[in-house]
């Protein structure tokens, strides 16, 4: 359904974000939102596209937000960055041989490339309030939890 989406978002004639981010940064933006700045907020949730009769969905993969805010190139960009961070952290875990905090954090982090074909939750998450607080959450299990064991 995923790809079925995205090939009709394709075909379909589409405008560009104006808006910086306008699909991608909703986690910044619901944060600084928080923080008392007055922010543009949208809806996480994208438009319907339908297929057969009865049938449809708002499932694009992430490729449709990154080039709806970014265009192509944007799109190509970003998947090379993601791929060049997470390839690094995994070789320099890799060769650490432990199982760690970072480890933890990596693959708190690292669901994102599984879920890359279904939507975007990186970039989407990123910088939110329950995301930091996830991850501080995470930090503060492990120092309690596991170092004093």
């Amino acid at each position: 359904g995923s790809i079925l989406g995205l090939n009709r978002y394709l075909e379909s004639d589409h405008q560009l974000s104006t808006i910086f981010g306008e699909e991608t940064l909703i986690g910044v933006r619901n944060l600084l939102g928080h923080l008392g700045f007055n922010v543009f907020e949208r809806s996480r949730h994208l438009e319907p596209y339908f297929f057969g009769k009865d049938l449809g969905g708002n499932v694009y993969t992430s490729l449709r937000r990154y080039i709806q805010d970014y265009g192509y190139m944007g799109m190509i960009l970003i998947q090379l960055v993601f791929g060049a961070i997470f390839s690094a952290i995994f070789s320099t875990l890799k060769n650490r041989n432990s199982a760690d905090l970072w480890v933890l954090l990596y693959a708190f982090e690292a669901d994102v490339l599984v879920i890359q074909s279904i939507d975007d939750y990186f970039l989407t998450r990123f910088l939110s309030a329950s995301h930091l607080l996830g991850i501080l959450l995470m930090i503060t299990s492990f120092k309690l939890l596991i170092k004093r064991g």
